[in-house]
């Protein structure tokens, strides 16, 4: 927006605008040089109305010129700032701070010193004259922010903290915390409180002086030693705005703070000032929604902060159950940034909440049109890069080879992608940085190891100004590194133990792997590059193992894209894995069809050929999913195709024969033939697999699996007995599913002497199958627990059994698990011989 220097003569009520200050200036003396009483010098923006300059300009031009007296002409700090170079003969002299009736905040004014021109002092308090000065006024309502507060009020309680430092990336409202807490404890300050901005200050002699200016100081102490004649005594609050970018800016609060005593300073900044005493408040993103319900989505900050702004260009925007999910979900993209949110917001006027999540590519580069905002500010994308372009070349690298992690990384996994830093710097040493300038986060893991990541918004920053060569060879060093990570564990132990928390928290950059396609990645294994279906498979194995199901299902879809040219094995592979994935999910009659297709079409797996990858071994693989297949025949009843796969299953290797899944297969197919005995031998048989193998999870398994056959007979206390029977470690092991069918044989087996019991615990049951997002029983399955839970039912009236049932909904399925099961082992206990009277 082009700027306008405004020129009046005392007792005049012409305004005349110039584009050139020094031309106003120049100007302004001329007339009082001719005879005028004095003259006035000030900018505004926005400029000019059909009828004139804004009565605003108009008033704090005219106030200026008020203050001069007989052959002066003065000049506001604003057009002081804008004039480059002065005729020969003419200077501008400080005088100080003064105030103006249509400013909130003091104005500094300076004295034109010319030949013809008066050189005397102008009219007015002078800046000696005063207390420190006033806070810069919010004009809309802080929100959010009360948490921070009251963190911020406990903090300066103590009464040896005279330094906090405000940190956070841009865009967090450091500014506006500050300017916040600075006004509710303004009234702790008998000398009051000043505001100081220093976003364009980088040299110590500028510091001292924008702080003198906030202070009210004359000219004769704007720096040291002289400065803290003025200040020594004054017990004052100090607001430091913006201090990243001043080089040794921690010596200079260190030597402001040892020589003002008795001056407390508030301090913003993108990074910590390292000065001794000082308290580092850590100001958060505004928070987030919990979830898309419409009572979580209106009580977050970010969600009220957005629909405020809004409201302000749009009167009608209005939170509701239409937008609530995409409102948060734009929230969170946008990492619930204040900068961002409002910046968003303001675009209400003309698109909806959906229409600004659909348009996030260009979030980072919505400005900000309002006259008032700072430079840096007008964008996301300026505000991100005024902090990055304070960073040392190594430090920018680093932050661009973090980027391309999603949900960020432990050091291992940078250190790997990022190679061996420029200049021998330390990557330990460079995170340390990066974390001082707010630009990356560091957690600790719940594997005990800090993992150190990006807000959304400056990931795609870093991502954005990254080159082309670069990224490629980033994102292929990123995808070399998981793939590395998991195939190396696989090689050592295919079968269970190496599966760990670290793969958990590394979940979204698998999917970022597969998301790019996975291509680039090498083995010594087959001499070269690995095809991209392979890696697919690989990690679509990892999540059937880890039970991410959902992950799992969209890593195969994209095995029909065209990122994933078809390769006979890894096409073969990927559509074996679909069998368990759509088995797992509750897909039981697609699992059945697919797992017969492949009974068919695999009659010759040795014609597929082999890798010396061992995830992709066709007979393991093809195993894996007749049994999935076969599992999910049982599961519907289909007795006669469940024993038709368990052939094909038994077929495909001699030794299948002699696995705990071909045990629980068979007697899965004697209980839907009922045959009691044999289902209960295959159980006993599976069970005692599981145990010699030392593997836990299926030992529970098959524990529930013969508790399950006892009950189908009507031997409720003797699968109540094999049920309790288990290890701590055996019942832990229990996936989702796990639990559910264990909290029904539960219910199932207490629910002969106490009904209501098993009623509650149908009722958890409930709620916990609808939070887990557990799919549905088969027709079979609910028959099933239905005919168990048959005469129980009938021994209670109906109401009594609805009311424990509702009950149950509120309680928590394992409480109430260990509550029935400790009930159950105290009755079991012999009682001991009655105690002499």
């Amino acid at each position: 927006m082009t700027t306008t220097a405004l020129m009046v003569v005392a007792g005049s009520d012409d305004i005349v605008g110039f584009d050139d200050v020094r031309e106003a200036i120049c100007a302004a003396t001329e007339h009082v040089r001719s005879g005028a009483p004095g003259a006035a010098v000030h900018i505004a923006k926005p400029l000019r109305h059909e009828s004139g300059y804004t009565r605003q300009d108009a008033a704090n031009v005219s106030a200026i010129v008020e203050l001069a007296g007989p052959q002066q002409v003065l000049v506001s700090q604003t057009a002081a700032e804008r004039v480059t170079d002065l005729p020969l003969g003419m200077s501008l002299r400080d005088e100080g701070l003064h105030e103006l009736p249509a400013l909130e905040e003091r104005l500094r004014i300076f004295l034109v010193v010319a030949a013809g021109l008066s050189d005397a002092g102008i009219r007015g308090p002078t800046s000696a004259d005063m207390t420190f000065g006033r806070l810069p006024a919010l004009l809309t309502p802080t929100v959010g922010r009360e948490g921070e507060l009251a963190e911020l009020t406990a903090m300066l309680a103590d009464p040896t903290c005279r330094l906090i430092t405000l940190t956070g990336p841009g865009g967090t409202g450091k500014t506006r915390l500050a300017i916040e807490f600075a006004s509710r404890v303004a009234d702790r300050y008998p000398d009051g409180v000043a505001f100081s901005r220093l976003a364009t200050i980088t040299r110590a002699d500028d510091m001292w002086m924008a702080m003198a200016h906030a202070l009210g100081i004359p000219a004769d102490g704007q720096s040291p030693p002289s400065f803290f004649t003025y200040v020594a005594d004054k017990r004052a609050l100090l607001v430091l705005d913006n201090l990243e970018q001043i080089s040794d800016v921690g010596r200079l609060v260190s030597e402001l703070l040892v020589n003002a005593r008795k001056l407390t300073v508030l301090a913003t900044s993108r990074k910590v000032l390292r000065v001794s005493g000082e308290r580092q408040h850590e100001v958060p993103p505004l928070e987030l929604p919990q979830s898309d319900s419409m009572d979580d989505v209106a009580r977050a900050g970010a969600i009220e902060l957005f629909v405020a702004t809004a409201q302000r260009v749009n009167q009608h925007f209005q939170l509701d159950e239409a937008n609530a999910s995409d409102l948060a979900a734009l929230c969170r993209a946008l990492d619930g940034l204040p900068l961002a949110l409002e910046l968003a917001a303001a675009r209400t006027r003309m698109l909806t909440p959906k229409s600004l999540l659909q348009r996030l590519d260009t979030a980072l580069d919505l400005a900000d049109k309002s006259a008032d905002a700072v430079d840096r500010q007008r964008t996301l994308r300026a505000t991100i890069e005024w902090s990055y372009r304070l960073l040392s070349p190594e430090e920018q690298l680093v932050l661009r080879k973090l980027a391309v992690f999603a949900g960020g990384a432990n050091q291992s996994a940078l250190q790997s992608v990022a190679g061996q830093l420029p200049q021998h710097a330390e990557l330990w040493d460079v995170l340390d940085e990066l974390i001082d300038a707010s630009l990356v986060k560091a957690d600790l893991s719940s594997v005990g190891e800090t993992r150190f990541g990006l807000l959304e918004t400056i990931r795609r920053f870093a991502v954005d100004i990254t080159t082309p060569d670069e990224l490629d060879a980033t994102r292929t060093a990123h995808a070399q590194h998981f793939f590395d990570v998991l195939s190396g564990h696989v090689e050592q132990d295919t079968s269970s133990g190496w599966v760990s928390a670290r793969l958990l928290a590394d979940r979204a950059n698998l999917s970022e792997v597969l998301q790019r396609g996975a291509r680039g990645v090498t083995s010594p294994l087959v001499g070269g590059e690995v095809h991209p279906l392979h890696v697919l498979s690989l990690f679509v194995s990892l999540g059937i193992w880890m039970r991410w199901h959902s992950d799992a299902q969209a890593w195969l879809d994209l095995s029909q894209r065209g990122a994933y040219e078809q390769e006979p094995l890894g096409a073969w592979a990927c559509g074996c894995l679909r069998i368990p994935v759509l088995e797992i999910a509750g897909r039981h009659e697609e699992a059945v069809e697919s797992a017969l297709a492949l009974a068919e079409n695999s009659i010759q797996v040795t014609s597929l050929g082999t890798s010396p990858l061992s995830w992709l071994d066709p007979v393991e693989r093809l195993s894996h999913s007749l049994y999935y297949g076969a599992r999910a025949a049982c599961r519907l009843a289909r007795a006669d195709d469940a024993r038709a796969l368990l052939e094909r299953f038994a077929g495909v290797s001699p030794t299948n024969q002699d696995t705990l899944q071909f045990s629980n297969l068979s007697g899965a197919i004697a209980e839907l033939a009922g045959d009691y005995e044999g289902a209960l031998r295959w159980d006993r048989l599976s069970l005692d697999h599981a145990r010699r193998a030392g593997d836990i999870g299926n030992a529970m398994v098959g524990a529930m699996n013969i508790a399950s056959s006892l009950l189908d007979h009507g031997e409720r206390r003797s699968a109540l007995e094999q049920l309790l029977a288990r290890t701590p470690e055996e019942f832990a092991s229990l996936s989702d599913e796990g639990l559910e069918t264990y909290g029904e044989l539960l219910a199932a087996s207490v629910a002969g002497d106490q009904p209501l019991m098993a009623a509650r615990i149908m009722g958890a049951l409930t709620t916990y199958r609808s939070s887990h997002h557990r799919p549905p029983h088969t027709p079979y399955e609910e028959e099933t627990l239905e005919r168990q839970l048959a005469d129980p039912r009938r021994s209670v009236t109906h109401t009594a059994w609805l009311d424990a049932v509702e009950r149950g909904r509120d309680e928590d399925l394992s409480a109430l698990i260990r509550e029935v099961e400790a009930g159950a082992l105290a009755a079991q206990e012999p009682r001991g011989a009655a105690e002499p009277t």
